[in-house]
């Protein structure tokens, strides 16, 4: 008599068909707040076009990591689908189940071989991190502040501050980043360049990169209020001659645009406020 299986039981077999493509799909779906703030720009992340040295030790860890681990899972799926075609149970099957109790050496084997691997990657990966976490002297330092709902930056060295504009750096140089708050906690957040890190009141976070010439979307990546969905942000990384012309240019006239925040359609000011309170 077939055995009808419980709805829970088809319930949760549909994720587990749909994995990789909804997987794919909401990594297609990450992108789209950034591409519709600007669709001439490109979005870009660290594992398709990484832009920054940061984005490239990414990268490169997280292949080494995976071309590690994979063999592991790759025979651990071979052997099931082996195991389930050979020995599933037939209609008057003669044969019985094996009597052996355990395997000394097989089971020695597949304890020490996973401990390598995870010791492999773990040196790979402290090896990225120890640059990660400590650069050289940067060439230049800026200031990130997170606000409710845009981002304010601060070029202390030149006395430039300025809110809802992009932030300017030049390429090819190291660039380091102190990220604060004022309100909330918010999510300095930028794929292309490898950035992620997070800005918390009344604490200095420290990243750093290097970056190729190009524009680079992100944005908050923390749940922060009802207008974080539009808390985007644009780093341009410009070649030196023209980063050079740039500070010149703003540094003249006084900081450039005063940090105020952005405006806001009627409705959303009231909607954003009233969340605040």
């Amino acid at each position: 008599m077939k055995t009808r299986l419980p709805f829970s039981a088809h319930r949760f077999r549909l994720p587990a068909l749909l994995g990789w493509p909804a997987a794919l799909g909401l990594a297609l779906f990450a992108t789209l707040p950034a591409w519709a703030q600007n669709p001439g720009a490109r979005v870009t992340n660290a594992f398709s076009n990484p832009a920054s040295n940061v984005a490239h030790w990414i990268r490169n860890t997280s292949w080494a990591a995976f071309w590690i681990i994979i063999p592991f899972i790759a025979l651990a799926e071979v052997l099931l689908v082996y195991v389930i075609f050979k020995f599933r149970r037939r209609p008057n099957d003669p044969r019985q189940p094996a009597t052996f109790h355990d395997n000394p050496g097989l089971e020695i084997t597949w304890t020490v071989l996973p401990i390598l691997a995870l010791v492999f990657v773990a040196l790979i990966g402290y090896r990225s991190l120890k640059k990660i976490d400590f650069g050289p002297a940067p060439n230049l330092n800026v200031v990130v502040i997170g606000h409710r709902f845009f981002w304010e930056y601060r070029y202390p060295k030149y006395g430039i501050d300025f809110s809802n504009q992009a932030l300017v750096v030049p390429a090819n140089r190291n660039v380091s980043l102190q990220i604060t708050s004022v309100d909330v906690i918010h999510g300095f957040y930028v794929p292309g360049l490898g950035l992620q890190m997070d800005a918390v009141p009344g604490r200095i976070s420290h990243v750093w990169f290097n970056a190729r010439p190009g524009t680079y979307q992100g944005q908050c990546a923390q749940l922060c209020g009802p207008l974080h969905g539009e808390m985007f942000l644009t780093v341009k990384v410009l070649p030196p001659p023209q980063f050079v012309q740039w500070l010149a240019k703003h540094a003249s006239s006084g900081g450039a645009a005063q940090a105020v925040p952005p405006r806001l359609p009627a409705a959303k000011h009231r909607a954003a406020t009233k969340e605040s309170l």
